[in-house]
């Protein structure tokens, strides 16, 4: 499934630490790594810890790229936890950004087609 852009509202400040983590240490642009964290947690691989989320905070939306799919189980998930998307994300910010949660890339390789 392409990845599409989805918006989630996440206190800047966190946003900017996070985006220079992921930039720094898995050379990726924020929105990707965002996209990988919304679909680990939608599909319940890693649970934000909420005491995480800043108590004050200046949000504003945020783009992140994620499948269809990987999205609506993230709000699926969100509304049955009684949270938010976007307050479950700032949460698996923070825990990224601290070395709590981190992303594992892998590769592997498609089976040959016949021409």
């Amino acid at each position: 499934m392409p990845e599409r852009q989805h918006s989630l509202y996440v206190d800047n400040s966190v946003w900017k630490r996070a985006g220079e983590k992921s930039k720094r240490h898995d050379s990726r642009p924020i929105g990707w790594t965002g996209g990988r964290l919304v679909a680990a947690y939608g599909h319940g691989r890693i649970t934000p810890d909420p005491a995480d989320n800043p108590v004050v905070a200046s949000r504003t939306a945020k783009l992140i790229k994620i499948d269809d799919a990987d999205w609506a189980a993230a709000e699926r998930r969100a509304m049955q936890s009684g949270t938010s998307i976007s307050a479950a994300f700032e949460a698996l910010l923070v825990a990224y950004s601290d070395g709590r949660l981190k992303i594992v890339t892998t590769v592997v390789q498609e089976p040959a087609t016949v021409a």
